[in-house]
Order: structure tokens, then C-alpha cells, then sequence
């Protein structure tokens, strides 16, 4: 399976921060063999409300990933990613 090494930083949308709404976002994607989610593969499967879904995609397409691996090659893997948003109180 790959593993997820470094993501950009996630920017919470405001007005979703003043309104005190929280939820957790699936991205789907095609990860290559060298880490990266094929931009045209990334989808979001799940989203309590859409205006997180544009910074989720963001944060999946800008991560670096170990690739997977099968018999010790690098091989092109379909993941669903979480992309947690949550308030620091």
C-alpha cells in the first residue's frame, strides 16, 4: 500500500471555521509509480459539505506518496484518501 510522506499545508475555509462546522472529506485518486495522484483520477467520493472539496482535492494533489509496490516494483494504485478538517479549540 502507499504511504502518504509530506502534504501542502490545509487551509480551512473561513466561513466554514466561523460556522463551527467540522467533517472529514474522501478523495478518490490514481497514485503513479513515482507518488504522485494523476490529476485527472481525483474525485471526491464523500464530503459532509462541498465547500471543503476544492481544498481536499488540493491537499491530495499537491502529497507525495511512497508508491506501492507489488514484487518490489512501483505500480500505479487507486486509494481513497481522508482529508480531516477540524477545529483547534
Amino acid at each position: 500500500q502507499p504511504v502518504m510522506l509530506a502534504h501542502p499545508p490545509l487551509r480551512y475555509p473561513e466561513v466554514l471555521r466561523q460556522a463551527g462546522i467540522e467533517g472529514r472529506v474522501l478523495v478518490e485518486a490514481v497514485l503513479d509509480t513515482l507518488g504522485r495522484a494523476e490529476p485527472g483520477s481525483l474525485r471526491v467520493t464523500d464530503s459532509p459539505n462541498p465547500l471543503f472539496d476544492h481544498e481536499a482535492l488540493t491537499v491530495v494533489a499537491g502529497s507525495r506518496y511512497r508508491p506501492g509496490r507489488v514484487d518490489g516494483r512501483a505500480v500505479r494504485v487507486r486509494v481513497q484518501v481522508p482529508v480531516a478538517f477540524a477545529i483547534r479549540r
